[in-house]
């Protein structure tokens, strides 16, 4: 606000900048900082001790928008206590020692004021002492003469300063001055050496010394290690002499070189340097170290040659202390040529202060020009507890593992214990996002490796500290590292596209399914490529583009049509969001139909339903209840639960897709048993209507077909036995049903679960060591569901009706239960039938294109081979056989029919031609063969059967009677033309024969048995008996 202020003055400081930013500015007595935008204001009080003169406002201005920081001062003027010197004298130009010094100093001052005046004597080497201490009263305006004697004392003669200076109370110099004089007879003026520099380090050295004074005085010459000189000297006024240094005398180095002149026992002295051996080798030694790992250390000695010349080898030692550690050579060295040499130091059990020392050419082996820089040292300052902090890197991407390796040795000789936490913290909002505490137990001498692993998850862009607290009685250390986690943009995905198989060279439509997951830090907007490619040669064919937003941490899916034309071949869908692959999928473009002809393992089911039968029994039973209308009420609901059986089973089969048939009508049912067309029979209400045709049951069991049985009436005890595997003890109350809970377990056709049901029970007991118990009446765990294994079969049985209605706790249970028994009764593998002749062919038909297809399939069947079962059924066109199906897009379907080849020895094709219909045309498009061979006829084999029955090594008689009967029964057949029924007869007894055998295993022949029993029943089954007098003979 002015230019001139006096001391102790306001000063009010105006301030304009050009933009927001930080402002420091300092004066005399005031300093500040702070932030500043556009015009302010500052006022501060100078100092009232401030002295006159020009004083300054410096200041620095950094801006907000980092651009240059800006600097520069104000000046102004201060109107302070100004002092002048007016006069100032001693009263004589040379002083004796023990003479005292008289001072005059007169003052002039601009105001009243009282100060402190100060004197020294500064002697001609420089040293200072002080002569006194007084207050001189100044007055305004008028001239203070200030007057003092002091004593003299020296021990050099010269030029002596007496100086003199005053203070104000706060110890501030106001002003000062000196005054000079002479003291002693002699004074050495200059001292010096012919030249700088002697490179050889083996001649003399000639010193001039310059003196002044009168009379007898002695000169003395110094070098470092001492006098090396003296002579008495008679001195006239200036005089110069010379005096020789011998070689032997002189050390190469920097030499200091001192003269001295003595008299009256005052001296002056003088110094002058050269240096002295310069051309020769001048070995330096340096000392380093590095933590090689936790108290492993480096220590690195190096040795340069700063001299001119080459040295000679030499050594160089390491010490701990003055313990030598180790001592290795040092090879020759030109000029600026260095060497370096390194040792291992263990600092474990050594916790401290650790000096190294490292010496070279300890010995003086090598003539230097400097002896004195041989030697370095260093100190280790060995911890107690050594402890590192280490991270796998530096920065990381979202949901990446960053790994934190926390590294501690106890370097005591007692147990270490205590805690260590391990922390991140968001440098940003200064928020610790993870933390993770140990405990630590570290036994003397011993090293702990603690590895945590922090995910940087979706935690933000930006720097973030790690931080290693280690608390451990009285030791606490902290150890810090700053990692990044970066910007992330990634997505997880996958693809799906259906179908994936394509027609070539049409658009076709795919339904593309995207699901992707956000795996980085921010939401990403943006799209997701779809590149198709060919896989043999990678030539890129088309592209797709999938626009998408998807927030932090969500994962979403999507749903896009997409549109293909591509020739035939194979191709790869390839997801991309930007460069990086997110996953990648096969198609091929091709025909669009897939086709496999193959020998039929399909079940083909059989229901055998008696429950009319059944209800006939059951009204005979009713008969014991005396009261007419709970007997009516029963039979009606003996009606009601029989019905319910036949419509569970039924529902069961139409949910399952698989060939099934009911049949109610006895004959009609022993016609299809005879057929060969089923694998699998479930047999429902009573028993079968004869003992044959539980024979018949029993050993298409034993060849491999399977057998669902639910026990209302007891069978032929053999046939349980045997084929179901168990005993029925006894019938349940067949008039009261029981509400029971059933447990099943864990078999192939079951899984662990309970249910309840009302129904009536069979008691049934395991008979055989195949058998499987499924489930049980929970309370008395009693059986009630069985799995048996008899022969290459299988037989489930349920103790039990299943009679379920829809809604019913049982009914999923036990549907569930009927459907794995199915899958798991049917055929298991292909069977050789070289008697019966019969083989099941199947066309499984599949579309994976995303059109429906309509298709044509032609079957050539073998001359004479006789077909006895088609599904769906075939249709005939001069003399053709043919199915015409539409395929639906994604969908499968199969064509299965049952043949016989002729009695004849060759090879049979069955020939499958397929076409696709397309606007009433045909188009084939494949051709599939299925071949067979006939090795032997009919009754070769049983020739050889009969010879194989002989060779059976029985034992017994019984069982040599038994293989002699079914002898009997075989060559019947062979003795006869036609009469099927009547070798079916025979090899039903033969068959009972040879089971019957416990001597030798009869299965082998017991199999064929049954191939030739196949053969026969359908033999009968052609001939359509049933309703003659013949039929009915052979049905009772």
């Amino acid at each position: 606000d002015k230019q001139v202020y006096r001391a102790g003055e306001n000063v009010v400081v105006s301030i304009t900048v050009p933009e927001n930013g930080i402002l420091k500015i300092s004066a005399p007595g005031y300093e500040e900082e702070f932030s500043i935008e556009g015009t302010t204001s500052r006022t501060f009080k100078l100092p009232n001790d401030l002295r006159a003169g020009t004083y300054g406002i410096s200041w620095e201005f950094r801006p907000s928008s980092q651009k240059p920081i800006l600097s520069g001062a104000h000046l102004f003027d201060v109107d302070g206590i100004l002092v002048k010197v007016v006069e100032a004298e001693v009263d004589k130009g040379k002083y004796s020692p023990g003479e005292n010094i008289q001072l005059k100093v007169i003052f002039e001052s601009n105001r009243d004021i009282a100060l402190t005046l100060r004197t020294w004597l500064q002697d001609p080497e420089g040293n200072y002492s002080i002569l006194g201490e007084g207050t001189v009263e100044l007055k305004k305006d008028e001239h203070t003469i200030f007057t003092s004697s002091y004593p003299f004392q020296t021990n050099f003669s010269g030029i002596h300063r007496l100086i003199y200076a005053l203070y104000d109370p706060s110890e501030k110099l106001i002003v000062s001055g000196a005054e000079s004089f002479d003291c002693g007879g002699a004074v050495l003026l200059g001292i010096r050496t012919e030249k700088s520099e002697y490179p050889a380090g083996n001649e003399p050295v000639k010193v001039s010394v310059d003196l002044f004074g009168n009379g007898s005085s002695e000169l003395r010459i110094f070098l470092e290690n001492g006098e090396v000189k003296k002579e008495n000297l008679n001195l006239s006024g200036i005089q110069s002499f010379e005096i020789e240094l011998e070689p032997a005398l002189l050390k190469p180095g920097y030499i200091t070189l001192r003269g001295e002149i003595l008299k009256d026992n005052l001296k002056s002295s003088k110094e002058t340097s050269f240096s002295y051996g310069s051309s020769l080798p001048d070995l330096i030694a340096y000392l380093s170290r590095e933590i090689l790992e936790q108290l492993n250390y480096r220590i690195k000695g190096k040795v340069v040659n700063i001299g001119k010349s080459q040295s000679s080898s030499t050594t160089i030692s390491f010490f701990e202390g003055e313990n030598i550690l180790e001592e290795r050579e040092v090879k020759a060295l030109g000029s600026d040529e260095e060497i370096e040499i390194e040792i291992n130091y263990d600092g474990r059990g050594k916790a401290g202060r650790r000096e190294i020392y490292a010496e070279v050419d300890r010995a003086n082996s090598v003539r230097e020009f400097n002896e004195k820089n041989n030697r370095a040292s260093l100190t280790l300052d060995i911890p107690e507890v050594f402890h590192e902090l280490s991270i796998s890197k530096d920065e990381f991407s979202a949901f990446e593992d960053c790994t934190i390796l926390s590294r501690i040795f106890n370097n005591t000789d007692t147990e270490l214990s205590g805690e260590m936490k391990i922390s991140v913290l968001n440098l940003s909002s200064n928020q610790i996002i993870w933390e993770k505490k140990d405990s630590i137990k570290i036994s003397p001498f011993t090293e702990s490796i603690i590895s945590s692993v922090f995910n940087t998850g979706t935690y933000p862009e930006g720097e973030y500290l790690i931080s290693q607290d280690i608390e451990a009685e009285i030791y606490k250390v902290r150890d810090e590292k700053i990692i990044r986690i970066l910007r992330t943009e990634r997505i997880e995905g996958n693809l799906e596209v259906h179908p994936k198989v394509i027609s070539p060279n049409r658009d076709e439509i795919l339904d593309a399914k995207v699901d992707i997951t956000n795996r980085g830090n921010v939401t990403i907007e943006g799209e997701l490529r779809i590149e198709v490619r060919r896989k043999d040669n990678g030539e890129k064919m088309d592209e797709k583009k999938i626009e998408f937003s998807i927030d932090i941490n969500e994962s979403k899916e999507i749903q896009r049509e997409i549109t293909l034309n591509l020739p035939e071949g194979f191709y790869t869908l390839s997801l991309f969001f930007k460069d990086e692959k997110l996953d990648e999928i096969e198609i091929e473009s091709r025909f669009e139909l897939q086709i496999v002809k193959q020998k039929s393992l399909s079940a083909r089911v059989l229901v055998l339903d008696n429950t009319i039968p059944l209800l006939d029994e059951i009204k005979k039973l009713l008969k014991e209840v005396n009261d007419r209308e709970e007997r009516e009420m029963l039979e009606a609901d003996w009606k009601f639960r029989i019905s319910k059986e036949r419509e569970f089973i039924e529902n069961v089969l139409k949910s399952s897709g698989v060939i099934y048939r009911i049949e109610k009508d006895k004959r009609a049912q022993i016609n299809e048993l005879r057929k060969g067309i089923w694998n699998i029979f479930i047999l429902i209400g009573s028993k079968p209507h004869s003992p044959i045709i539980e024979r018949e049951i029993r050993e298409h069991v034993f060849k491999g077909d399977g057998l669902i049985v639910t026990l209302h009436h007891p069978f032929e005890e053999t046939f349980l036995r045997e084929v179901i595997g168990v005993k029925v003890e006894g019938l349940s109350n067949w008039i009261q049903k029981e509400s029971v809970t059933v447990q099943t377990f864990s078999t192939p056709i079951s899984s662990e679960e309970e249910w309840k049901i009302s129904s009536r029970f069979v008691r049934i007991k395991p008979e055989s060591e195949k058998l499987l118990i499924a489930g049980v009446i929970k309370n008395t765990q009693r059986p009630v569901i069985t799995l048996n294994h008899y022969g290459e079969g299988k037989a489930v049985t349920f103790a039990f009706p299943l009679s379920i209605s829809e809604g019913e706790e049982c009914f999923e249970p036990l549907k569930r239960i009927i459907l794995s028994s199915i899958y798991y009764l049917r055929p298991q593998k292909e069977l050789d039938s070289p008697i019966s002749r019969l083989v099941p062919v199947e066309l499984n038909l599949s579309n994976p294109t995303s059109k429906e297809i309509e298709i044509k399939v032609e079957e050539n069947i073998p001359p004479d081979s006789k077909l006895y079962f088609s599904y769906p059924e075939m249709e005939k066109n001069e003399e053709k056989i043919f199915w015409k199906i539409k395929l639906q897009p994604g969908k499968s379907q199969s064509i299965l029919y049952i043949a016989e080849l002729p009695d004849q020895i060759g090879s049979y094709e069955f020939k499958s031609k397929i076409y696709i219909l397309e606007e009433g045309n045909e188009r084939k498009i494949d051709e599939k063969i299925l071949s067979f061979s006939v090795e032997k006829k009919v009754k070769e084999r049983i020739r050889e059967l009969i010879v194989e029955i002989e060779r059976l090594p029985v034992q017994t008689m019984k069982d040599k009677a038994r293989v002699r009967k079914a002898i009997n029964h075989l060559e019947s057949i062979l003795g006869r033309n036609g009469e099927s029924w009547l070798n079916l007869l025979d090899i039903i007894s033969a068959i009972e024969s040879i089971k019957e055998i416990e001597s030798a295993d009869p299965s082998s022949a017991r199999s064929s048995l049954i191939d030739l029993m196949l053969f026969y029943e359908r033999r009968v089954a052609e001939r359509k008996l049933m309703g003659t007098s013949l039929g009915n003979e052979l049905f009772n």
